[in-house]
């Protein structure tokens, strides 16, 4: 049986942790703002937000004990964070998945909420603003957006932004989708 509308479910939340972090210089997942690491920040942001358990997709084992969390191995090292998304989707133990990268250290729990409301209607819900979408800060039904993600990655498809095209697109107010790719994108202290 099918939630009512806008009922609060289960969700697990993912923090992909796995890339190389090489235009950042260091592990992003380590970087810190306000006091706290950015992986730490995204999981304390679903944790606020309702998910009942946060786990790190990728990274070392060294890095989600300092971090915390628990992890899981990438099912797909090295492959980009499509991959990681998929490890996140078969690993879900719950209807609602939300993934957020490690490198968007603004997002808060009402980003999760409205992604998570946005999943009544779609089988996944990508962040975005005025200027972009944010790929890799998305809520899933985990078996429903399954099928057509590994089918695009059985076809080859590599690109979050290829592979989830077809999910609903769920506006957020200000900085919190600011994706931190070089030391100079970091937020200011706060």
């Amino acid at each position: 049986m099918k939630p009512a509308r806008g009922a609060r479910r289960a969700a697990t939340g993912w923090v992909l942790a796995g890339g190389r972090s090489s235009r950042f210089g260091a592990d992003k997942a380590l970087a810190t703002h306000a006091g706290a690491a950015y992986a730490r920040r995204v999981a304390d942001s679903m944790t606020a937000a309702g998910a009942r358990r946060v786990t790190l997709v990728g990274g070392s084992t060294e890095v989600a004990a300092r971090l915390g969390l628990a992890r899981v191995e990438d099912d797909h090292p090295g492959c980009g964070p499509l991959g990681a998304i998929l490890t996140a989707l078969r690993s879900a133990g719950s209807d609602h998945a939300w993934v957020g990268a490690c490198d968007l250290p603004l997002v808060v729990p009402a980003t999760w909420t409205a992604l998570d409301a946005a999943l009544d209607d779609a089988a996944a819900a990508v962040a975005c603003d005025e200027r972009s979408v944010a790929w890799l800060l998305v809520a899933l039904r985990a078996a429903e957006a399954l099928v057509p993600l590994e089918a695009a990655w059985a076809a080859g498809e590599r690109a979050p932004h290829r592979a989830l095209g077809w999910a609903v697109r769920v506006p957020r107010p200000g900085d919190e989708l600011r994706n931190v790719n070089r030391p100079e994108d970091a937020p200011e202290p706060s």
